[in-house]
């Protein structure tokens, strides 16, 4: 037999057998499910009937099987009312009592359920219907069967085998091509439906996850984030996006690893619609950008902060200061600024080195970061002049607690190349917002001419702009 009568021999082997399998299978599926519902649904009515007896039964314990009325009531209407179905009720007996509704035609399926006093079974309520028109829309479904079955025969006969076969390996290759270009691909690919359950995942999801894809399909999207908190708010995200259905747009998290470590990512996303529109499930690529946060987090660090003290520099302190202002002026609040100078710290880093005196100003920053309130925002001016914004303060607050850094600055004791350095003090002067009309560089100025007044009175000491006095 040649190799083409091969194919075509099995060809019809397998149409013979899809063939069968239908012919058999639709009229004996259609059979099983539709009798298991007019099952569960006598069943059920056989219950309702029986619960609503119960009240009956409770109120008359001795005299209900006479109350003919009420049961014919009961039986016909309440709480479902009767369809085709025949309701018997029976004793504890099984001697009927009273009937409800159409003799139903042979052949019949019943279903019963007992009545209860509160003591014990007291009868039983059955309910029946007929299996008939069942039996024949199994017979039609029986025809359709044959000649679905027919059909199928005579076009895998018809159709060749080995378009057939061409067509299948064709879409085999274009599903293999697509998954190794997605698992190629460098950033994360992911699939969930609507529940949130993961259904794919390429490659790359494997190393950023750090688990192979068998124990990631089948979890849900939120038990990878870092946050507890935020597995609560993606569930109802999730709930809010199958029903608003907005436009895509990122989202941002941080997922956790098995070891412990979390990385940041951006989830860039889209609807999975089925051949008919309607959303069943979500499309999404995650990309690792952890490094590309620390830079940006690096840069805004270095856009706003002293490299060297750690402090806030000059130009967050205006940005600062404009703030603090327009909040005090509005509701009313004390703001206190304060200009601080190291005393002699020129002839201090011609005696010593400007690594020496780096070294100083870096123990200064230390010290007001540990000192000051967390509502304080201390500053490097420029040079060793240094600056502290102190919102809420009075001054009389502010100048005591300011004091208690002046004399902690003069006891730092630091060593440099195995040499104690020599003690440092600082000059302060301090200026208060006094009325609405007072701006950033006026108050500043006050400060300023404060801290001139402090280092020309001896220098180590407070000068309060306000008045001028120590």
């Amino acid at each position: 037999m040649s190799s083409g009568d091969q194919v075509a021999l099995i060809a019809r082997r397998v149409a013979q057998v899809i063939a069968l399998i239908v012919t058999i299978l639709l009229p004996l599926g259609y059979w099983v499910i539709t009798f298991s519902n007019l099952s569960v649904e006598l069943q059920f009515k056989a219950k309702v009937k029986a619960t609503s007896f119960s009240s009956l039964i409770n109120s008359n314990p001795g005299l209900w099987i006479y109350a003919e009325n009420q049961m014919q009531g009961r039986l016909t209407r309440e709480p479902v009312a009767l369809e085709t179905e025949l309701v018997r009720v029976y004793d504890v007996e099984g001697v009927l009592i009273t009937q409800a509704g159409q003799i139903p035609a042979p052949p019949r399926l019943s279903r019963s359920y007992p009545l209860y006093n509160g003591v014990g079974v007291v009868g039983q309520i059955e309910v029946s219907d007929s299996l008939r028109g069942l039996i024949y829309r199994t017979v039609v479904v029986s025809a359709f069967g044959l000649l679905l079955g027919a059909s199928i025969l005579m076009f895998m006969w018809a159709f060749p085998l080995r378009a057939l076969q061409h067509a299948l390996q064709a879409l085999v290759d274009s599903e293999f091509h697509i998954h190794t270009l997605v698992d190629l691909l460098p950033c994360g690919v992911q699939e969930n439906d609507l529940t949130g359950r993961v259904t794919f995942v390429n490659s790359a999801i494997e190393h950023m996850y750090c688990q192979r894809k068998e124990s990631l399909v089948g979890r849900f999207i939120w038990d990878f984030l870092a946050e507890d908190l935020e597995r609560e708010s993606l569930r109802d995200y999730l709930q809010f996006l199958i029903r608003e259905q907005p436009p895509p747009t990122p989202y941002f998290s941080k997922i956790r690893h098995l070891d412990g470590s979390a990385i940041d990512v951006q989830i860039d996303w889209a609807y999975d619609r089925d051949k008919h529109g309607q959303v069943k499930g979500f499309i999404t690529i995650i990309s690792d950008i952890t490094e590309r946060k620390q830079m940006q987090e690096a840069l805004q660090e270095q856009a706003t902060h002293d490299p060297l003290t750690g402090l806030f520099n000059r130009r967050a302190l205006n940005a600062t200061l404009l703030r603090e202002l327009y909040r005090s002026q509005r509701g009313g609040e004390p703001l206190t600024v304060a200009m601080l100078d190291l005393d002699h710290f020129k002839q201090f880093n011609d005696t010593y080195g400007h690594e020496a005196g780096d070294l100083i100003l870096q123990a200064v920053g230390e010290l007001l970061r540990c000192s000051l309130r967390a509502s304080d925002i201390a500053c490097r001016y420029g040079g060793e002049e240094l600056t502290i914004v102190m919102p809420g303060s009075s001054l009389d607050n502010a100048r005591n607690r300011l004091d208690e850094v002046r004399q902690a600055i003069g006891h730092l004791r630091l060593r440099y190349q195995n040499d104690e350095l020599p003690p440092i003090t600082v000059s302060i002067g301090i200026a208060e917002v006094i009325d609405q009309g007072t701006d950033s560089a006026t108050l500043l100025g006050r400060a300023d001419a404060a801290l001139y007044q402090a280092k020309e009175q001896g220098r180590n000491q407070i000068v309060v702009a306000a008045t001028l006095r120590n």
